[in-house]
């Protein structure tokens, strides 16, 4: 039942157009869809995975690093704890705004500092819509790890540096970071291709 969906994607990929909208189960395969997709002249297909790849990776990297220290700080900076609820309950509001009605916003915002049509726009923004959901993530992930565990390192001498990246945090969350990594690279990949098709029209 898993796999059901795509079976079926991989399936239609090798029927022609109609034979899909015609409900046929039986059919010839053909690699028409491949070719045109990969070797056409009017297509772009590298140049525009090359970049999803660049935005997506980039974007991906930057909420795992902020979110990481983030979600630390909550749980490990003596934050009064009406300050770190009202701003875990702030990420998650923020999360359920619609990207779509944002996006006007900030391509006028992109434009006028001058990163329209660059990298650093799109990576900023799906930096910004997926913040929300790693720092909520890792910091109830900080919250579960025993204060204890932290001040026996200290006392064995490791210092902050090691001791948030090497020794003990890091390999705890690696499970965590793979649960926020797909995600956002899914969502990345495909707002990166809604935002290219409305770039071209434009």
């Amino acid at each position: 039942m898993t796999l059901g969906p795509f079976v079926y994607i991989a399936l239609s990929s090798l029927k022609t157009q109609i034979s899909p909208l015609m409900g046929e189960v039986a059919f010839t395969p053909t690699m028409l869809n491949y070719e045109e997709v990969l070797f056409d002249r009017t297509s772009d297909y590298f140049r525009n995975f090359a970049n999803s790849l660049i935005v997506t990776t980039t974007s991906t990297a930057l909420v795992m690093v902020i979110g990481f220290f983030a979600g630390y700080s909550l749980f490990r900076m003596r934050w009064p704890m009406s300050v770190v609820n009202a701003f875990l309950v702030w990420s998650m509001a923020f999360n359920l705004i619609p990207a779509v009605s944002l996006a006007g916003a900030w391509y006028e915002m992109a434009r006028s500092v001058g990163l329209a049509n660059d990298y650093l726009a799109v990576i900023f923004a799906y930096t910004t819509l997926h913040l929300p959901m790693a720092l909520w993530l890792l910091a109830s992930f900080f919250r579960e790890i025993p204060r204890e565990l932290e001040e026996a390192a200290y006392i064995d001498g490791a210092g902050f540096v090691a001791l948030s990246h090497c020794q003990i945090l890091t390999p705890s969350s690696g499970s965590r970071c793979a649960l926020i990594f797909a995600p956002c690279n899914k969502n990345s990949a495909q707002r990166r291709s809604t935002s290219h098709m409305i770039r071209s029209k434009q």
